[in-house]
């Protein structure tokens, strides 16, 4: 029996209601080619061994598990993560937050020492790395409650050659005695009853950093109450959130005090993330 090709494996996926674009993926993680060298070898014949860890894949996609949890890959912003179920797959929507963030930190006033950035709930660190790439003369805190998470992010800091981020563990602000010119948090935002959650990510990522008490909000009450004794006078909290939350992280940003409060929608057109300015 011939050797599958790469055109007999597509076909395979799409009997498996694979996506063209997550098989190609995996084709090209296996192969290591490009998307062009991909589609100008349809018709060549594959190894064996290659053949049949791509199958394996597909088997493991077609069971229900993210192809990051597969391949310990995940590309974000400009740059590749390892992760692994110890951590949240970083999302593409959470690139608008390092897109705000980004703006914010560039158009503050030039200053002699470094704009100091705390990342709370870092898990694979894909915020940090992000804002240490893209923004000059920061440093940047980054915390996580879970020791496995951060040994993830380390990783990703070594892969990257990130060397201003320092992480550390810590519930929130616990272990923080510094103050920041800006908190940018990506938290557990979903409630313990949500109908929204895929059962491939209930199954799959670690619960710790989905979900939060007082029907998702616990986690961002927690942090804008407390985010006024960590910020410098005039720094800015920014917070992604679910996209019916909206309402509630406004309500606690002026309970507590923030003003020049603002918000901006994801991708998608959900509002999907909020800032202020203490």
């Amino acid at each position: 029996m011939a050797n599958a090709s790469i055109y007999s494996l597509l076909e395979l996926a799409r009997a498996w209601d694979i996506k063209l674009n997550t098989a190609q993926q995996v084709m090209q993680h296996v192969l290591g080619v490009s998307l062009v060298e991909l589609r100008l070898e349809a018709n060549k014949a594959l190894s064996l061994a290659e053949s049949e860890q791509i199958k394996d894949i597909f088997r493991q996609l077609s069971q229900g598990k993210p192809l990051g949890y597969i391949i310990n890959t995940q590309h974000f912003w400009d740059f590749e993560l390892y992760v692994s179920c110890d951590v949240l797959l970083p999302r593409f929507d959470t690139e608008r937050l390092v897109e705000h963030a980004i703006n914010l930190i560039n158009n503050c006033s030039a200053s002699t020492q470094p704009f100091k950035i705390l990342d709370l709930c870092t898990g694979s660190g894909a915020i940090a790395i992000a804002l240490a790439k893209e923004c000059k003369n920061v440093h940047i805190d980054a915390v996580d409650i879970c020791p496995k998470a951060l040994l993830v992010a380390q990783k990703n800091l070594d892969l990257n050659h990130i060397s201003n981020v320092n992480l550390i563990q810590s519930d929130l602000f616990e272990k923080i005695n510094l103050n920041y010119d800006f908190i940018i948090t990506n938290p557990p935002y979903i409630a313990a009853n949500s109908l929204e959650v895929s059962p491939e990510v209930i199954a799959y990522e670690p619960h710790i950093a989905l979900f939060s008490a007082e029907n998702g909000f616990w986690h961002i009450k927690q942090i804008i109450q407390q985010a006024d004794k960590y910020l410098n006078n005039a720094g800015y909290l920014l917070i992604e959130h679910g996209f019916n939350q909206q309402a509630g992280v406004l309500k606690l940003f002026s309970q507590y005090g923030f003003n020049k409060i603002q918000t901006a929608k994801d991708y998608c057109g959900h509002d999907r993330l909020s800032w202020a300015q203490k």
